[in-house]
């Protein structure tokens, strides 16, 4: 239920919804935080590092779809959010 209502109102730019959107980067539910990165058109610049904090998501799907969100519209590098092989290696294992 909850993803369903994120996914109406993740774009919307009232300040109680981002403040729903900003709860639901964080929610326990995975379906929750997949259904924000998956259903917002553009990231704002003013919530940009809320968005980055599921680059270290338990989910390797927020993350791939973090990574090419943060990546497409903001056109810088995330090359530091894995910084070895090793590391990637170990993440993929959780």
């Amino acid at each position: 239920m909850k993803e369903a209502v994120i996914a109406q109102l993740v774009n919307d730019s009232s300040d109680a919804s981002r403040s729903l959107v900003k709860k639901a980067l964080h929610d326990q539910a995975v379906e929750v935080r997949k259904s924000v990165i998956n259903n917002i058109v553009s990231i704002p610049s003013a919530m940009r590092t809320d968005f980055e904090t599921l680059l270290t998501d338990s989910s390797y799907d927020v993350v791939t779809a973090a990574l090419t969100k943060l990546s497409e519209q903001f056109r810088i590098g995330y090359r530091n959010t894995l910084t070895s092989p090793r590391e990637w290696m170990e993440w993929t294992v959780r």
